[in-house]
């Protein structure tokens, strides 16, 4: 216990290095003892330090491995829902957005892709940035359309549904049949 009070310090000061080997100590110290249901929330804390040192992926699997854990437990409904609302809050679809500068980044690629000067040159932005292709990549797409929707914003909304839709016909066809599509429509 006294190692997982000083990690929770150390997590609040933003001294994830410290924080994750406390939480890593506490969490073996829990399953020597056969105390699964602390090894869990020792789990889940460990999880919320790799989140906010920037390993997103590697702390949500273990918030997701301390849910099926705590999920094995009796009385644990309570530590089930608190692991339940972070994996939503801190994995789910719309937790990219809140990462720093992450939507930025996405918008300015966005920004170049639209404005690339032909299809090759927009292609070859695409082969750099295939998070172009994600489904945060075609909301965001989305917002800006909706959000530019003003009379002087036409020739850019015109822009962002072309492209916008290019990229949803690379994920269908695949990006060469998408290009070979748009850059010469009859030959097909």
């Amino acid at each position: 216990m006294e190692k997982s009070r000083h990690a929770n310090l150390a997590a609040h000061r933003g001294d994830w290095a410290e924080a994750e080997r406390l939480y890593l100590e506490a969490l073996a110290e829990f399953e020597t003892q056969g105390d699964r249901r602390q090894a869990a929330i020792s789990k889940a804390y460990l999880g919320q330090v790799l989140i906010g040192s920037r390993r997103r992926q590697e702390g949500c699997a273990l918030l997701q491995e301390a849910l099926e854990m705590l999920q094995e437990e009796e009385n644990a409904s309570h530590e089930i829902a608190q692991v339940e609302m972070l994996i939503e809050e801190r994995c789910g679809a719309n937790a990219w957005l809140r990462e720093d500068g992450a939507i930025q980044q996405l918008m300015e690629t966005i920004a170049a892709f639209t404005a690339a000067p032909n299809w090759i040159a927009s292609r070859q932005l695409l082969d750099e940035h295939p998070e172009l292709l994600t489904p945060q990549a075609d909301k965001l797409f989305d917002a800006m359309i909706q959000y530019g929707s003003g009379e002087n914003q036409a020739q850019i909304i015109e822009q962002l549904v072309t492209h916008r839709d290019l990229l949803r016909l690379c994920r269908m066809i695949g990006i060469e049949g998408a290009f070979k599509q748009t850059i010469d429509p009859i030959s097909d």
